[in-house]
């Protein structure tokens, strides 16, 4: 196991309403950061729930019903493979490693050290609070 909680680095571009989260960060750190722009995304019920294993899991959240499990809202992110490559992975770059760690029933040889998210949770999408 490696502990990346010292990596809890959230920054939003209010402006693509996207976040940009280190591997160590909790649900927390985004609700913080993405409500100072009054942008959210599904996460994590709790806030001490570390965001990358959540949206890799699929994660279920209380915004899901209008805008789909964590994993859904991930745009990118930054992989370290197996053999210790850093891929960058989107649906337009290098996507099947994308798709293998956004919690759809696939496995992975590899971690996301940052991720990236459309905020409606590196990329993740938010929307509007």
């Amino acid at each position: 196991m490696i502990d990346l909680s010292a990596m809890r680095s959230v920054r939003v571009d209010p402006g693509a309403r996207s976040a940009y989260v280190g591997p160590g960060a909790i649900w927390g750190d985004v609700d913080h950061e993405t409500q100072a722009h009054a942008l959210a995304t599904t996460g994590g019920l709790v806030s001490t729930t570390g965001v990358a294993g959540f949206t890799l899991g699929g994660g279920i959240g209380w915004l899901m019903r209008k805008h789909g499990l964590a994993c859904d809202n991930l745009v990118g992110a930054d992989v370290v493979t197996a053999d210790g490559a850093l891929v960058h992975a989107s649906e337009s770059e290098n996507a099947r490693p994308v798709l293998g760690t956004a919690g759809r029933g696939r496995q992975t040889s590899g971690s996301s050290p940052s991720s990236s998210s459309a905020c409606t949770r590196s990329v993740r999408s938010c929307t509007p609070a």
